[in-house]
């Protein structure tokens, strides 16, 4: 018995047991392959995504655009060997439908066509069903528009400033799409969300399309030819600045013998902080009291530095003034000269005495004469001419340097050659 056991455990272990055991064991694996694994089985490929072959370059070429069914996707049952089978998803298995042949807006069923991964062939794969036969799509028209940009500011202003108007490069988007989803676009709206604002703001920011509604457009099948739009908001200082006007002495009349108001007499003005704080007033220009009779009302244009707005509105001023504690009078003046006679020509006076208006002190006025008046006529105008012409004159005082004449004067000549 003990020999009979021995010659057992031998026999497995020996050389010759694991040949037959390798023999039997790849038997069995080759029957498996054959009669399992080499087996013809069906494989479930879903939600394969359709890709449009000429979309995005011969349709667009023709003004056309997929407006439904772009993202179409077609589920298969496909049969073949295990093996094989076992390679395939929805991410390499590839279902395509051409629309270069397309010309037209319209709806359209079109066929597909199936594409496997390198590596297996169609002959080793047949479909056994199909989700769909058709993929259906709806083309239309493609068109371009250019909408005007706006601004929407929301936050605040830090106190002491004033937010100006919005800039913004470009000011015009242009928008591509579907005809009828680009004609309800009425603009692109920027916004710009600050809080306390003390400078000026630029930046680039993104933009969204509105329509007339003031409604957001879902823009995720629309192209613009730009993305993001520079914005330029300016935050200015501003301030209550008075008007003043400079006053220059003539006719006896200083400073001391004016009266006035302004109406109005300030305005409120912005601009940057260094350039308002050395800016005190705004002077409307300079009134010759010469030219002033009595009283007078002037109305002036407001001027602004550079740099400066005018916040108020108003653009003139009125500037009302009255003299005091001088006195006038009228005199009849005969001492008149003329000037810059035309080389060649002689001139002769025409009108042989002027009304001439002096005012100053009291004690002074009455006591100036005829003969402390003299009238310049300037002819140098008249280099050309002959004829009778009125020309411009100049009125002197002499002796009284707290009076002077007031007004403006003419008289006429004759020139001859």
């Amino acid at each position: 018995m003990k020999n009979n056991s021995a010659k057992s455990a031998g026999f497995y272990g020996s050389k010759t047991f694991y040949a037959i055991f390798s023999v039997l064991v790849a038997v069995v694996l080759w029957l498996y392959v054959t009669n399992v694994e080499n087996q013809d089985v069906e494989w479930p490929v879903n939600n394969i995504p359709v890709q449009f072959v000429g979309a995005d370059t011969t349709l667009s070429a023709r003004g056309l655009t997929i407006l439904e069914g772009e993202d179409a996707t077609v589920s298969l049952r496909l049969k073949g060997k295990r093996t094989t089978l076992f390679k395939l998803d929805n991410t390499n298995v590839q279902v395509s439908v051409n629309v270069i042949g397309i010309t037209d807006a319209g709806t359209y069923s079109l066929r597909y066509e199936i594409s496997y991964p390198s590596g297996v062939s169609s002959s080793d794969v047949t479909v056994a069903s199909k989700s769909t036969e058709y993929v259906q799509i709806v083309v239309g028209k493609l068109v371009t528009v250019s909408v005007p940009v706006r601004g929407d500011f929301v936050g605040s202003v830090a106190a002491g400033y004033t937010g100006g108007e919005f800039s913004f490069s470009p000011d015009m988007v242009s928008v591509t799409g579907e005809e009828s989803v680009v004609d309800s676009i009425s603009y692109a709206l920027v916004t710009v969300n600050q809080t306390d604002m003390s400078e000026s703001f630029a930046d680039n920011l993104p933009f969204t399309l509105m329509d007339e509604n003031d409604q957001a457009i879902d823009a995720t099948d629309l192209t613009t030819d730009v993305e993001e739009i520079f914005v330029e908001m300016p935050v200015v200082t501003t301030k209550d600045v008075s008007l003043s006007v400079e006053l220059e002495p003539g006719g006896g009349a200083k400073g001391e013998n004016v009266s006035y108001t302004i109406d109005p007499p300030s305005i409120s003005v912005s601009g940057d902080k260094s350039t308002l704080d050395a800016l005190s007033s705004i002077s409307l220009g300079t009134i010759d009291l010469a030219q002033v009779i009595s009283s007078a009302d002037l109305t002036f244009v407001i001027p602004l530095p550079d740099g400066v707005e005018n916040l108020s509105g108003v653009t003139e001023a009125t500037v009302s003034l009255e003299l005091t504690g001088l006195t006038s009078r009228t005199l009849e003046v005969s001492n008149i000269e003329l000037a810059n006679i035309p080389t060649g020509c002689t001139a002769s006076l025409v009108t042989q005495s002027l009304e001439v208006l002096v005012r100053g002190p009291e004690e002074s006025v009455n006591l100036i004469l005829p003969h402390n008046i003299t009238v310049v006529a300037d002819l140098s105008e008249l280099s050309r001419a002959t004829g009778r012409y009125i020309v411009p004159a100049e009125v002197y005082l002499s002796g009284y340097s707290d009076a002077g004449v007031v007004g403006e004067y003419k008289l006429a000549v004759e020139v001859e050659r």
